[in-house]
Parts: C-alpha cells; sequence; structure tokens
C-alpha cells in the first residue's frame, strides 16, 4: 500500500468510527444535532438565516457503512449551511491560511460518490467580511 492508500485507509476507518474505540461516556451525536436545530430555528426567528425545505430521511440504502451506536447519519443541509455565490479568491492568501472554517466548493462535490474523495480547504474569519 503506498502512502495515499494508507491515508485513504486511515480516513476510511474514522469515519467508520473504527479508527479508536468508542467511548461510551461521549455525548451522543443526537444531542449535538439537537443544539443545532435549536440555534438554527433561533437564527430564523432572528431573520438570519432563512427556512429550508425539510430534508427527507436517509434510507438503509444510502448508507454506505454502519457506523457506532452514538453516531447518526444526517444530510449535509441539516448541520451546515449550503449557499451558492463565489468562491473567495484563493489568490488571496490572507482569506485561507491558518482558516478553521470547513469550505467545500460544488466542484468538490460534483464528484462524490458517498466517499471521502472530496477535499476541503478552510477559511479564517477576514473572509466574511470580504464576501
Amino acid at each position: 500500500m503506498d502512502i495515499q492508500g494508507l491515508k485513504n485507509k486511515i480516513l476510511q476507518l474514522a469515519i467508520q468510527g473504527k479508527l479508536v474505540a468508542q467511548d461510551p461516556n461521549d455525548e451522543p451525536a443526537s444531542v449535538l444535532l439537537e443544539r443545532i436545530k435549536e440555534e438554527r430555528e433561533m437564527l430564523i426567528k432572528e431573520g438570519k438565516i432563512t427556512k429550508q425545505k425539510p430534508l427527507p430521511e436517509i434510507t438503509e440504502e444510502e448508507k454506505p457503512f454502519e457506523i457506532p451506536d452514538n453516531w447518526e447519519w444526517v444530510r449535509l443541509g441539516e448541520i451546515g449551511a449550503i449557499v451558492g455565490g463565489g468562491t473567495p479568491k484563493t489568490t488571496v492568501k490572507e482569506y485561507w491560511e491558518g482558516g478553521t472554517i470547513p469550505w467545500i466548493t460544488p466542484a468538490d462535490l460534483s464528484n462524490h460518490t458517498g466517499k471521502q474523495n472530496y477535499h476541503s480547504n478552510h477559511m479564517n474569519n477576514l473572509i466574511r467580511r470580504h464576501c
């Protein structure tokens, strides 16, 4: 196995919850998802975001592998904002250096096959002032 193959294997084990032993004392995903839902509802009431149409439940056929019992399958739109618009210029290094905000472009998702075949960049808070 080459280096990239090893990286892919490690990532695959991580997203399946098999890279490290699961701690039964960890907060279940359902608790975090409820907090996200409450925050979205608050932002909708404040007029900061608009209410989205409900997303369909994830079917068993869509689940590519088993995950730990305290994890949950969710659609990206349930936990983040999917918005269109211009991608900030990657040539402006000050937007991207030291970034911690995940940024996935439509190009990253266009070839998505259900496996971890996309990459994301990370922008920093400075970018929000310029977009």
